[in-house]
């Protein structure tokens, strides 16, 4: 017989769903926490409060939003369930820094 999750059970699974995709794709783009704050316009620790599922943060849509733009994925692929087994680094995190500082030049 299987265990009803509860609410909260739900909240964190979903949390620690979200936490892994954002460090996946982040890393995917070779992107440090750092890099992913300043191009999105975050503070550092919003980043950090997103990766790690037991800080308990609930992040607008709209900041997940932001981070699926800038990560050049669909909102629905935070989402996803997934199972991460490496974080590549990708040549597409240049561009990202590369825009960054142009901004930040402005």
């Amino acid at each position: 017989m299987a265990l009803k999750q509860t609410r909260s059970d739900l909240y964190l699974t979903q949390r620690e769903r979200i936490a892994g995709n954002v460090r996946y794709y982040r890393h995917r783009l070779g992107l440090t926490q750092k890099d992913m704050a300043d191009f999105v316009g975050l503070a550092i620790n919003t980043v950090y409060m997103l990766e790690h599922p037991e800080r308990m943060y609930n992040a607008p849509l709209s900041t997940l939003c932001a981070l699926a733009h800038a990560l050049d994925v669909p909102v629905v692929a935070l989402f996803e369930d997934r199972t991460v087994s490496e974080s590549p680094n990708g040549k597409l995190g240049q561009r990202f820094l590369r825009e960054s500082k142009m901004r930040s030049e402005l």
